[in-house]
This record gives structure tokens, sequence and C-alpha cells, in this order.
């Protein structure tokens, strides 16, 4: 259990090569026989969908499903499995699949307790929705993951809210909620400065725009200004090629620029 914690908070913080290290820690096969080690293979499998491996975690997802079925455990809502299978499918634009395994996870958890996983789930559920239906569903999400004092998914959905204002043209809603955001990763993130004493209170537009960025995102957009090719931010970066090229097409929409040289000067 403390691997698997550990593996999840350094993936959750981008400390891909942290993580790498601990992945290359041996573990008995006895392990996947137990419990720990079914969140263990959460943990693994969302390491690799942070990584942009999201086929690679579709493996460990459904082994969890198995081995709870095996055990007679399927009815068992103690590990969100189908959330992270909804958040695999995102990432390989299987929509429907992914709107689906997060409608069956909201239904077995219900509207009582469970509020992490019902908020992220329903993060993971609007991401699949028309651009105009998404915002109701993400203010939703907000309203669970501040009751359930998880400030990382809280955050998570915030960008995602802010993302579909500003896609939608509500200028003055995504400046609210990237206030909120901004907020929210100050008090979570370390290496994020704090604001200057008398600062103005509203944000910078620059400071907007990269907020309309996912963490992801903005690791690969800082890399791309610094002069990197695909390829090398893939290889620091531990994701594929492909992946750094969707990063790049969506920072390119979101930021407004169509050139490095225009993102550097972002």
């Amino acid at each position: 259990e403390p691997l698997s914690t550990l593996l999840t908070a350094q993936t959750l913080q981008g400390k891909h090569e942290e993580a790498a290290r601990t992945l290359a820690l041996r573990v008995p096969d006895v392990m996947f026989e137990t419990p720990f080690g079914l969140s263990y293979l959460l943990a693994r499998g969302r390491h690799y969908v942070e990584r942009g491996l999201a086929q690679v975690a579709l493996d460990d997802f459904q082994a969890v499903a198995d081995l709870l079925d095996q055990w007679g455990m399927a009815q068992s809502e103690t590990l969100s499995w189908r959330t992270e299978m909804a958040a695999a499918h995102l990432q390989l634009g299987n929509h429907e699949t992914a709107a689906r395994f997060a409608r069956e996870q909201l239904r077995r958890i219900g509207t009582d307790g469970h509020l992490r996983v019902r908020g992220r789930t329903m993060r993971l559920l609007a991401a699949t929705r028309d651009l105009h239906r998404r915002p109701p569903m993400l203010r939703e999400a907000v309203d669970v993951l501040h009751r359930s004092g998880d400030k990382f998914e809280l955050a998570s959905a915030l960008a995602a809210l802010h993302d579909a204002y500003t896609r939608l043209g509500d200028a003055g809603r995504a400046r609210s909620v990237a206030r909120k955001t901004n907020s929210i990763r100050q008090a979570c993130f370390a290496e994020q400065p704090a604001r200057r004493v008398g600062a103005p209170e509203v944000l910078e537009e620059t400071e907007v725009d990269m907020l309309a960025l996912s963490d992801a995102e903005r690791r690969v957009a800082k890399a791309a200004a610094k002069g990197l090719t695909n390829r090398e931010i893939a290889g620091k970066l531990y994701l594929t090629t492909s992946t750094v090229e969707q990063h790049l097409t969506r920072i390119y929409r979101k930021l407004g620029v169509s050139s490095r040289v225009q993102l550097q000067s972002r």
C-alpha cells in the first residue's frame, strides 16, 4: 500500500523519473493475490495514462476487474477501476466507451459518499460531452470535489471548467475560474511561487492562458519553448512522440499561437 501511494503521488506531481524508479522496485508475485496488488495495478495504470500509454494502462485496469470477479467481489466499490478505465479510453479518443465506464461507476456509487471518486468521474464524463453541455456537469464536479477535500482533483476540475468557458467565449467566467484554480494550485504545489504582496488581484492575460493548460501540457509547453524537438521532449518527459504532438496541438490552440517562437514569447 505505501508503494502504491508513493507511485500515485509521484505521478500526480509529474515526477515521472522518480515514478519510473519506484516502478523498477521488485514486488513479489504473491502481492497480486491480495488487495494491495490491486491498488498497485491501479496506481501503475494511472501512471501509464499520465505518460500517454493508455493502451498499456487498460491491461492493468482490466486485471483489477478480472481479479475482483475471480474473488467474488465484482460488486465491490472499494476500487474505482471503472473511473480509471474511463480516463484511459478518453485519452485514446474512445469517448463513447469512456462515457459508458464513467456512467456505470456513477450508477454504482450513487449520490452518497465516495465524493472524491464521484467528482473525478463526473469530470471525466463531462469531457465526453459536447462542449456546450460540459459546464453544468463540471460545476457539479467542482462542488462535489470541494466537499471531498481533494484539492488536486478540484484544481483539475476547475481547469477543465476554465477551458470550457474559454472555448465557449465566456471570458468573464473563465477569468473567475482561473483565479480560483491559481489559488488552489499555489496551496497544493510548493514549486509554484506565491503571488507577491501587493500584486494585482486580477491575473495577467498570459497567466490566464497558462492556467488553461493541463499540468502535462504545461510541461510540454515549457520544454518546447526552450527549443527542444518533439523527440527530445518525449525522451525528457517519458512520453511518446505522438503524445507530445497531440499536446502541442492543444497548446497552440489554447494559447492562440502557431509556432515555437510565438510559444516562447508567450
